[in-house]
């Protein structure tokens, strides 16, 4: 009876130990699922997991830039909430009834190279062939299935820093995005969507010349048809073009001010110097 009862006080002080550490042990397991999902340094502030409810709150989730591109953080995200299904889970599939990410800035960096952060995130990646072209996106082969129910996605400002001229340039795009997504069964497209999101609701595809054609071919059907991502994209890079229109407009209205002043200020002279003594007998 003694030894049933050591083994019992071992059984529960384990069980003990487990819960009290399940948030710590979670964290790091989700902190090198992250990074390995993304290819990039990720790093959470808080991680909470439900015991009798299927949940997972996340706070202070962080995704670092790649080696090159400085030390600003790529994305920063307050808050991310999940609601699994434990039983898929468990059998092997990734199955999350409801994911809420609420984003509050993502950072695209173009070095001194010319060459953007997003392209080393896994599944962006646009270096170029052999052909010249960019790649699509590979999927990925014996990964764990995935399915995502609901996304609710907000993002609150994009910023882009410009290193690849002589002076460092920055310009923020206060976008303000909220959208609901269904039915996410792909790995990596998630990830696609929040890139693809941000390039069109931004002048950033044109300003970088970033290709959006892989990636709004493989998550259209998700976001939308490709027909009106475009005409987002291309309303964006409009705007771009007015705006630099408008400035060009009014740098030349004050070229032609000054020139019409400086030849009144001419004519002016040439008649001094015809008549310097005035109209005099």
């Amino acid at each position: 009876m003694k030894f049933l009862g050591k083994i019992l006080i071992f059984i529960v002080a384990v069980f003990v130990v487990v819960v009290l550490a399940r948030n710590v042990i979670v964290k790091a397991a989700v902190e090198l699922g992250a990074k390995a999902a993304v290819g990039l340094p990720v790093n959470i502030k808080m991680l909470d997991i439900g015991l009798q409810q299927t949940y997972l709150d996340i706070e202070g989730l962080n995704v670092g830039n790649p080696e090159g591109f400085g030390n600003e953080t790529m994305v920063d995200m307050p808050k991310v909430f999940v609601d699994y299904h434990l039983s898929d889970i468990m059998s092997g599939k990734l199955h999350l009834e409801k994911v809420e990410f609420d984003l509050r800035q993502f950072t695209v960096v173009r070095n001194r190279d010319g060459k953007l952060n997003i392209n080393s995130i896994k599944g962006i990646e646009q270096d170029k062939t052999s052909s010249g072209k960019p790649e699509t996106p590979k999927k990925e082969t014996k990964a764990m299935p995935i399915q995502l129910d609901h996304v609710h996605l907000k993002i609150g400002k994009v910023v882009f820093i410009d290193r690849s001229g002589a002076q460092e340039s920055v310009r923020e795009f206060n976008i303000n995005l909220d959208e609901s997504y269904e039915n996410i069964t792909e790995q990596g497209a998630l990830i696609r969507v929040i890139v693809l999101r941000v390039m069109t609701k931004t002048p950033l595809a044109m300003l970088t010349n970033f290709d959006l054609g892989s990636l709004q071919s493989s998550v259209g059907g998700i976001v939308g048809s490709a027909t009106d991502l475009a005409s987002q994209t291309a309303a964006k890079g409009l705007d771009t073009i007015k705006t630099t229109t408008s400035m060009a407009g009014s740098l030349a209205g004050d070229a032609k001010d000054t020139v019409k002043d400086a030849a009144g200020t001419v004519k002016s002279i040439a008649g001094k110097l015809k008549n310097p003594f005035g109209s005099g007998n």
